[in-house]
């Protein structure tokens, strides 16, 4: 735009590993449309989605080692309004591909590159398969979906604003309904299905409820100006008596709350943690994998930006709350983990567990912020691996004649 508009120009090196993503999703729809129908169009489709995950995967590697951060889809600090100071605002950017998004986005495809490892084997084990045997698994579709829940799941933690944060986050649990559903003539999978879809609309639900009101206090979207309007609303309430300085921090109170409630929804914290057994039973080896790490690590991913970069001056508030939802879910996790005589549903609620050991961190971070965020990601990043080798030797043993893991 020219004339007193906005030029927004675009870093495509620094969106290069989801574009990559996005790109061969799309040729594997393509690839799936035209190949003839031979058993050995699986394959073709299994290897351009890995070689695809690889280059995304060779692109993170190349701006880790780069250093730096880069940023884009930035709004200029014409248009941020005036703070407090009588100073604008500094430009912030919606996606910032830093230290802690390259991380997370690392570990995300990594965990990508076996979970389609895992599925090939699964594909082929359907194709196999006798008439009276589970339904053949679609591998177009499998790799399609697979490849959008990655390219949100990369996104999400260089979200820096509330609607990408929010869109990146469904675009991630979308897709999962149906790789859940997409094993055929299998009631236990449609049954997965069914009770991930409605646990996923009731958490987004809250979070869009919680983030409407988040934007209503602060009157912006952006991560940093939402820490900086909570600061300076602060400021300005101390010295006000009455009711509207109370019920705007009531208002704030019940925001975090929502917020992060739907974000404890999708990492299967206590007590929105009653979905994950039964969904993980039901659903392929491959989808409980990719639940397990993908979706978990996305999760965990949305809560850390939300609380440190957007709310880092009310974690006196939102400490204690985590503290106890984490001793909470470790309890709970390895109490329910005791009873499985199942493989999966044994991983299942040991990952709730887990889902514990990843928040306890959080609960110290006003008295040592960075301390707190790297122990997470740190144990974040062993997790997905002992996680990832966990379901691998459950999907090979099931596939040995008398393999009875799930």
């Amino acid at each position: 735009m020219t004339g007193g508009g906005v030029i927004q120009s675009i870093d495509y090196a620094a969106v290069a590993a989801p574009l990559v993503l996005a790109l061969v999703a799309g040729l594997v729809l393509l690839l799936d449309a035209f190949l003839p129908a031979r058993p050995g169009g699986a394959r073709v489709l299994g290897l351009v989605t890995l070689g695809g995950m690889v280059a995304a995967l060779a692109v993170v590697v190349v701006q880790a080692a780069g250093g730096g951060t880069r940023r884009t889809f930035c709004v200029p600090a014409s248009l941020g309004g005036a703070s407090a100071t009588g100073r604008a605002a500094p430009a912030s950017c919606s996606f910032v591909a830093d230290r802690f998004s390259l991380v997370i986005a690392a570990v995300v495809l990594a965990a990508g590159v076996v979970v389609v490892l895992l599925s090939m084997t699964e594909i082929a084990a359907g194709r196999n398969a006798g008439p009276a045997e589970r339904g053949r698994i679609p591998a177009g579709e499998w790799y399609f979906l697979l490849l959008a829940t990655l390219t949100g799941a990369v996104l999400l933690p260089a979200s820096r604003d509330l609607i990408m944060l929010v869109v990146s986050l469904e675009l991630v649990s979308l897709p999962v309904f149906a790789l859940t559903a997409l094993r055929r003539h299998d009631g236990r999978a449609a049954e997965a299905a069914l009770k991930l879809f409605l646990v996923s609309v009731v958490s987004t639900a809250v979070t869009l409820f919680g983030v409407s009101l988040l934007y209503g206090v602060t009157g912006s979207v952006h991560l940093d100006r939402i820490e900086a309007a909570l600061r300076t609303a602060g400021d300005m309430t101390r010295g006000i008596a009455g009711s509207a300085a109370g019920d705007m921090a009531r208002v704030t109170v019940v925001a975090i709350v929502l917020v992060a409630a739907g974000f404890a929804f999708k990492i299967a914290a206590v007590p929105f943690h009653f979905w994950a057994g039964d969904v993980y039973r039901g659903a392929p080896v491959p989808v409980a994998a990719l639940l397990s790490v993908v979706s978990k690590a996305s999760g965990f991913a949305g809560l850390i930006l939300l609380l440190t970069y957007a709310l880092p001056g009310k974690a006196a508030l939102w400490a204690p709350g985590v503290a106890v939802v984490a001793a909470l879910t470790m309890t709970a996790g390895n109490v329910l983990a005791m009873r499985q005589r199942g493989a999966v549903r044994l991983l299942a609620w040991s990952s709730v567990a887990q889902s514990g050991y990843i928040l306890a961190p959080l609960a110290v971070y006003a008295v040592a912020p960075r301390a707190a965020v790297g122990a997470s990601v740190a144990y974040l990043v062993f997790y997905a691996a002992m996680n990832l080798i966990a379901f691998a030797v459950v999907l090979l043993v099931a596939r040995l004649p008398e393999g009875q893991a799930r």
